[in-house]
């Protein structure tokens, strides 16, 4: 896959998600904080974002998807 039909498929799967609440920070393994978002996608699956700079989380920029596998209510 080229690397603009990666980033097309990785971040079109957040249209219309909606951000539920701000986790809080997290750190990379040199010690550099960045964000943690939890989301609703447009399917009803929860994940989590967190924001660095590139998929290898050297800083903030590139938002990462994970699943987030401890909750499906939207209260948490």
């Amino acid at each position: 896959m080229a690397k603009k039909d990666y980033y097309a498929e990785h971040y079109n799967q957040l249209t219309g998600a909606i951000i539920t609440r701000f986790v809080g920070m997290d750190e990379n393994e040199f010690g550099r904080p960045y964000p943690v978002l939890r989301a609703r996608l447009t399917s009803g699956k929860w994940v989590l974002l967190s924001i660095s700079s590139d998929p290898e989380e050297n800083e903030g920029g590139h938002i990462h998807i994970y699943p987030e596998e401890t909750t499906n209510d939207a209260t948490s």
